[in-house]
């Protein structure tokens, strides 16, 4: 009886959710829709991506002058490591949105899943710093 209960709560609340999931990307439709329409043209953007990112990004993308700002607020910066005259970049800083940064990681993920050209750099990309690891692995080990 117990399980009986929590299943249809569970289906009580994946109703609900759909429910206000299509109602927030019909609200972003009306308020962002040149957006929308824009991010849903590239192939693996969906409507439901494409509005999370716009919600996260605080509804206007124009607010922010380069892509730069829109990296920093993310938190996929590269953290800066000075010591004396030595100054290197490590891994990303991780200081922003945190729903930013997965809305991006699954938009880019899909993009690169679904688009050839971006599956093809992304390919391409992949093999050089393969190769730049191992030209480069001899120097580090010495």
């Amino acid at each position: 009886m117990i399980l009986k209960q929590k299943i249809a709560l569970l289906f009580h609340l994946e109703d609900a959710l759909q429910e206000i999931t299509g109602m927030l990307i019909e609200m972003a439709r009306k308020l962002m829709e040149e957006d929308i329409n824009i991010m849903t043209s590239i192939k693996g953007i969906g409507d439901k991506t494409a509005t999370n990112f716009l919600v996260e990004m605080g509804g206007d993308i124009n607010q922010f002058e380069r892509s730069g700002k829109i990296i920093a607020m993310a938190g996929l910066d590269p953290a800066v490591y000075q010591s004396g005259k030595h100054e290197g970049k490590g891994r990303i800083t991780k200081r922003g949105n945190r729903h930013l940064r997965r809305i991006i990681w699954l938009m880019t993920t899909k993009v690169i899943q679904y688009t050839d050209i971006f599956n093809a750099y992304y390919q391409k990309r992949r093999k050089e710093a393969y190769l730049t690891r191992w030209l480069y692995w001899p120097l580090l080990i010495s």
